[in-house]
């Protein structure tokens, strides 16, 4: 029985091999045609790609940096950016307090770097001075008080955040144009802290008036030179502030005590000569 089996095994065997050698064979031979077309492919594609436009392939690199610059971007939120993020929400920093103190203070910088000081100067026959600058300044802390008004709780902590800011540059402003006495700057202080209140009840009066009375108010503490002054002047002031009045209304209120993104209208002030 054994003799038996160990004869299967070698019939078997002697016909295992050839099939065995013929499989190789014919899998060598199918690997060196697919090399072959790989390469007759891999010589189709560069004469395709040498064929292009300098500005096609350009445009292939900056989408692979665009595509691996979006990929680092994703990279980096990692577990440590999310426990730091998660850090930031246990110490308060996205609660509604702090987003709007960083609100206030890009209200601020939006607001009072986009005026164009030399265009009022000019309207309102002012000297080019750091009491013209208050006083510029001052009526567009105003205008944008007037749009918090509307926003209840929330805008009232943004005006007193504002008018903290509107104190605390006002205070440094003159060191930084190289007055150094204190007791001037002490003594202009007081004067403008005591124009503060004065100026807001006048051009509130106007606003909700007349376009006459907020021409008066405007002669009587925007302008420098009276005499100068034309009427054309005072309406372009009317005008200017009705207009920047009737755009912030347009503002989105969450998108405003989130981010603190205002844009004043840009500057067509005229002046007359």
């Amino acid at each position: 029985m054994g003799s038996t089996w160990r004869l299967c095994f070698r019939v078997s065997s002697l016909l295992y091999q050839p099939l065995m050698r013929a499989a190789l064979l014919s899998t060598s031979c199918i690997a060196s045609r697919l090399s072959a077309e790989t390469t007759i492919a891999a010589v189709g594609f560069s004469r395709r790609l040498s064929s292009h436009s300098s500005q096609e392939l350009d445009s292939q690199r900056e989408n692979k940096t665009e595509c691996a610059v979006k990929q680092s971007a994703e990279e980096t939120d990692t577990i440590g950016m999310r426990a730091l993020k998660a850090f930031a929400r246990m110490t308060g920093f996205y609660s509604r307090k702090n987003v709007l103190r960083r609100s206030a203070l890009w209200i601020y910088k939006n607001t009072f770097d986009d005026i164009d000081y030399e265009s009022f100067f000019r309207v309102c026959k002012l000297p080019d001075s750091m009491h013209s600058w208050f006083l510029v300044a001052h009526l567009h802390m105003w205008l944008v008080m007037v749009r918090l008004r509307r926003e209840g709780e929330d805008g009232q902590f943004l005006t007193k955040q504002l008018v903290e800011m509107f104190w605390e540059d006002v205070k440094q402003r003159p060191r930084a144009l190289g007055v150094h006495s204190s007791s001037l700057i002490a003594k202009s202080m007081r004067a403008w802290s005591g124009m503060f209140s004065g100026l807001i009840v006048a051009y509130e009066e106007g606003l909700l008036l007349s376009d006459k009375i907020l021409a008066a108010a405007i002669w009587r503490n925007l302008i420098g030179d009276k005499e100068a002054v034309s009427l054309t002047d005072l309406e372009t002031m009317v005008c200017y502030i009705r207009s920047q009045v009737k755009h912030m209304d347009t503002i989105d209120s969450e998108l405003l005590l989130r981010t603190g993104r205002i844009k004043l209208l840009p500057c067509t002030l005229t002046p007359i000569t």
